[in-house]
């Protein structure tokens, strides 16, 4: 799923309301907590907001790309306890940013994919089916 300004699939608020920023944060705390790695520069027209940056930052080249996780639904009868469905944000992996470096070390996905929704976000077309390919620099 993927959210946009003016534009819904999915619904906005399902999208980007609940843990999507966090999420975003979270995994990208968990991958450089320091802010002190280096990566080849990257720029995407998918996020052109961040510019030509050196800075590991996994969600931001899919920043509003988004996937349905559900929640607790043991109370969905009578509204106590339920927490409906979750929307985590989509994240980038290593790969992706090391053009074929961390492979050649023997580091892998474990399918392949350079995102963790892999083919569900290039199948969204235009600059989203480049995540099947490594980042463009600049």
């Amino acid at each position: 799923m993927h959210e946009t300004a003016g534009t819904s699939f999915g619904g906005y608020s399902n999208g980007i309301a609940d843990i999507h920023a966090f999420s975003h944060e979270v995994a990208e705390h968990l991958d450089d907590p320091f802010v002190n790695n280096s990566v080849k520069p990257w720029l995407t027209p998918t996020a052109p907001q961040y510019g030509c940056t050196d800075v590991l930052e996994t969600g931001d080249p899919v920043v509003g790309v988004w996937y349905p996780l559900d929640g607790n639904t043991a109370g969905q009868a009578d509204g106590y306890n339920y927490y409906g469905q979750y929307h985590p944000e989509e994240e980038v992996f290593g790969q992706w940013f090391a053009h074929g470096g961390l492979e050649a070390l023997g580091y892998h996905s474990w399918d392949g994919r350079l995102t963790f929704m892999g083919p569900r976000t290039t199948s969204l077309g235009g600059a989203y089916a480049d995540f099947a390919n490594y980042s463009n620099g600049c």
